[in-house]
């Protein structure tokens, strides 16, 4: 769809105008524009038409557009640019870039005045309550190609800066539902008890201790049987294996994480200078009584009688909300807590996975406003590692690993994980294709390498390599038959050929020449687009561009 919203045309009479923008009406339907790159947002501030000739056809009004287009183009710089907000095009690395980069500026409280937000992010104005513009970026996230894998992005991403309280502070309790509903949950499932949910076994807390330290306080504020504290379980959970968005217990596994985390009492100094157990509700109860009974919480839930649309869980959740707290402290929210089992086993009941668009998170207003300072962590945030990853084209001499995507689909590999979550949890599709490109002669500077290396690396216990490399070996035996049987194609010859990569950390594009178009590639259908990968993580796209190498 190509819109204008703005059209400037000046002549000598009525007629030449109405003239001129039919002209230009029909040069845009038919105009090829060029894009910004392999999956990138290229917005355009003004496009200059010049002097429209009307006794000329559409098309060479068209071909104007196409070279101006091409000029912004080849100008535009990125939107995190120290003069992006002067320039005439800026562009995003892809389309989960902009929720989460505008989420990172409401919440450290920078500047959202740039003429490009409200384009990069649909229904966003610089004027909203900053509660409000958080939400709307983390229901557009979720609406991204990437889905829930741009929700976890803009979470880690909040994290590593240190300011990932002030999302979660402007998160209500109706907002849950829709949050599970994004990792594969139903509300509206049949009721599981507790005891016959997932197993409690392998699910591991986090490993970082500023991540765990900030899912440990919000779940004790939200209580555990909370939509939203299931909903950042689970996030915590893949932001440090990205392969857990392929379990289809995910959910089930974050329900009984939860749970452990506020079941352990928490270690507390005494007045005497020995340390004692105590419950964290005790010392937020004690807030709330010391607190002044005018002030009001941004975050605390409106009644339900205002949410009409809500689902039969939420919807059953009390009013009330008498706790009172500080600016900038977690919200504690009584309907959340006085949530039952039955609603929260209803919340993760398991279901096949979705397409990633998520639900909408409908902003409403709220009382903090963007100019405010964000609350101060309380630790200083753990920097989340991450790989120098190869967000410029760069060479690869194993570009046709993907290719083996479809060929992995074809041979089960996302029944297999669902199978065993095992598999998921020691990240075998990253191992295996990290495996490959290296005894196909990939050096470890290779992008490939660098994108799949990441979490492929980590060291395994004894019986974890006893599981996986009997696996791994199944599905290499499987990949090379079938890659004869149906391509005529050896991993080798399949795989072993240039491109470049461009990669983010929710998408991964690679470019190849037009002129080694292979025409047994393309009959098996294994350059098709393969889109979003579950169990990759990733939105996987091929380009075949002219000049490429």
């Amino acid at each position: 769809m190509r819109r204008v919203d703005i059209l400037r045309l000046s002549a000598r009479n009525e007629a030449l105008v109405r003239r001129g923008a039919l002209l230009l009406e029909d040069a845009l339907r038919t105009a090829s524009f060029p894009d910004a790159g392999p999956s990138r947002v290229l917005l355009i501030r003004s496009l200059p038409v010049g002097v429209i000739h009307g006794h000329l056809p559409p098309s060479s009004l068209a071909l104007t557009l196409e070279q101006r287009v091409r000029e912004l183009a080849l100008s535009a710089v990125h939107a995190e640019d120290a003069s992006a907000a002067h320039r005439g095009a800026v562009f995003f690395r892809d389309d989960a870039e902009p929720a989460t980069l505008l989420a990172g500026r409401l919440a450290r409280g920078a500047s959202v005045a740039a003429w490009f937000w409200p384009l990069a992010v649909p229904g966003f104005h610089p004027t909203q309550p900053r509660d409000e513009a958080l939400r709307l970026t983390l229901s557009t996230a979720l609406s991204t190609s990437a889905g829930p894998a741009a929700a976890v992005r803009l979470v880690e991403t909040l994290h590593a800066q240190g300011s990932l309280d002030v999302l979660l502070q402007s998160l209500r309790w109706q907002e849950g539902p829709a949050l599970v509903r994004s990792f594969g949950g139903a509300p509206s499932a049949p009721v599981l008890p507790p005891e016959e949910m997932a197993s409690p076994a392998r699910v591991e807390e986090p490993r970082s201790p500023a991540l765990r330290a900030a899912v440990t306080r919000w779940v004790e504020t939200w209580s555990a049987t909370d939509a939203r504290s299931i909903w950042l379980v689970a996030t915590a959970l893949v932001i440090e294996r990205r392969g857990r968005l392929a379990d289809a217990r995910l959910l089930e596994r974050a329900a009984h994480l939860a749970a452990r985390l506020v079941s352990t009492p928490a270690l507390v100094k005494r007045k005497g200078g020995h340390e004692g157990t105590e419950p964290s509700a005790t010392a937020n109860t004690a807030t709330a009584e010391a607190l002044p009974s005018g002030e009001n919480s941004s975050a605390a839930p409106s009644s339900p009688a205002e949410e009409p649309t809500l689902t039969p869980a939420a919807s059953r959740l009390p009013s009330d909300n008498t706790a009172r707290m500080t600016p900038g402290s977690p919200a504690p929210e009584a309907p959340a807590k006085n949530m039952g089992s039955a609603e929260a086993a209803s919340l993760v009941a398991p279901l096949t996975r979705p397409v990633p668009r998520g639900p909408s998170l409908r902003p409403e207003p709220s009382s903090l406003e963007h100019g405010s300072e964000p609350p101060a962590p309380a630790s200083a945030p753990e920097t989340v590692s991450r790989s120098e990853w190869p967000e410029h084209p760069r060479p690869t001499v194993v570009g046709g690993l993907l290719f083996l995507v479809p060929v992995l689909e074809r041979i089960g590999i996302a029944k297999l994980l669902e199978q065993h979550p095992s598999l998921a949890e020691l990240n075998l599709p990253d191992r295996l294709l990290a495996l490959i490109a290296e005894r196909l002669g990939a050096p470890a500077t290779d992008p490939s390498r660098v994108v799949f290396t990441a979490q492929a690396t980590s060291p395994l216990a004894p019986h974890e390599e006893q599981e996986l490399g009997p696996r791994l070996r199944e599905l290499l035996t499987a990949a090379r038959r079938w890659c004869r049987l149906h391509a005529r194609l050896g991993l080798h010859t399949l795989i072993r050929r240039p491109a470049r990569i461009i990669a983010t950390r929710t998408h991964v594009d690679i470019l190849f020449d037009i002129q080694q178009v292979d025409i047994r590639v393309r009959g098996a259908g294994l350059d098709v687009d393969p889109g979003w990968v579950p169990w990759l993580g990733r939105v996987v796209r091929f380009h075949y561009l002219y000049g490429e190498s």
